[in-house]
């Protein structure tokens, strides 16, 4: 048998599907809304007990600091369960962020205060030379790849690449990590020194030094 709607059921179900639709226009409203908030925005958004302002911050730099941990503690499983570590570190102690500081160079603080516990309570000679994979577990390259180019240069910037992974992994830690946020993080001298709690001059002295080992690094595989 089939059922026929009468009018009172049509307009109820006509009801429902609208409220169903405003919903949903609502809900994508308030996730651009996150999207273009800043992060000292987010953050307040999330003191409020705003769960989705802090997905939007995951959002925002779950890949960055999968970048930066795995060129600290290398092991793509051991990076994944660490950066895991730092977002919860950091939504426990939200509270505690300084309004006049910023949550980038804040959360990067935490990162590196977890790498530096890991590298603690492991063996002096585990990871410098570790493989460098990425989130689906395919190796890592830095984005040097014209896309527009000819396959033989996309073949030769990708090689450029890991040779250029290779030879940042090889650096002394301090260096290395100074090379990774100055050059790959894009993060400033000052933002850096709050990082690692450093003198400026230091960290300015580091970043030169870690380029000159790098470069020598790079001649050695024949890259100038």
């Amino acid at each position: 048998k089939v059922a026929l709607l009468n009018s009172d059921d049509e307009r109820e179900g006509e009801s429902l599907e609208r409220t169903v639709i405003d919903i949903s226009a609502s809900s994508a409203g308030e996730m651009k809304a996150l999207v273009q908030e800043s992060d000292e925005g987010l953050v307040e958004l999330c003191l409020t007990g705003e769960e989705r302002a802090f997905e939007e911050l995951v959002e925002r730099y779950n890949r960055a600091m999968y970048n930066y941990v795995i060129r600290l503690i290398g092991f793509s499983e051991d990076a994944r369960d660490a950066v895991q570590e730092i977002f919860i570190k950091a939504f426990r102690s939200l509270s505690k962020l300084n309004p006049r500081n910023k949550f980038k160079s804040w959360l990067y603080r935490i990162a590196h205060n977890h790498c530096v516990d890991i590298l603690r309570r492991r063996k002096p000679t585990v990871a410098l030379d570790a493989k460098i994979e990425d989130d689906e577990g395919g190796a890592y390259h830095f984005q040097l790849v014209d896309r527009s180019a000819d396959p033989e240069r996309r073949a030769l910037a990708r090689e450029t690449g890991e040779l250029l992974e290779e030879a940042i992994m090889e650096l002394p830690a301090v260096f290395r990590e100074v090379i990774v946020l100055r050059h790959l993080q894009e993060l400033s001298y000052e933002e850096i020194a709050r990082i690692m709690k450093m003198p400026l001059g230091t960290v300015k002295t580091n970043i030169f030094r870690g380029r000159e080992m790098l470069r020598e690094r790079l001649l050695q595989r024949g890259i100038s």
